[in-house]
């Protein structure tokens, strides 16, 4: 059972005018497809290959030396942001153009 990355739950376009479809398509269909198959590859031929992910996080020790945690942890980290992000737009909680160019500044700064 390898990984997929699961489909968006929505329209690649559905965050615009703040996530262009472009940025969606190419963090989502590239991107996340890039850590996914390298995941795929560290596991593959292992008694690993068919754990469900969480399995395979709780026994990180247990992997072999080619396993990145890297790979495996942002398989699931992409999928919570993505999961937070629906949850954050169906509830009205998005900022603008505007409040995120003034927050990314701000840590810029730093």
């Amino acid at each position: 059972m390898a990984y997929s990355v699961p489909d968006l739950p929505y329209d690649y376009a559905a965050l615009e005018p703040h996530i262009d479809e472009q940025t969606m398509r190419v963090h989502h269909d590239k991107h996340h497809q890039a850590y996914v198959d390298k995941a795929n590859a560290a596991l593959e031929g292992t008694e690993w290959a068919d754990k469900d992910v969480d399995d395979v996080l709780r026994n990180l020790d247990q992997l072999p030396d080619e396993a990145t945690f890297e790979d495996i942890q942002h398989h699931i980290y992409v999928r919570e942001k993505i999961e937070r992000g629906l949850k954050d737009v169906e509830e009205g909680r998005i900022f603008t153009q505007a409040e995120v160019e003034e927050k990314m500044s701000k840590w810029l700064r730093k």
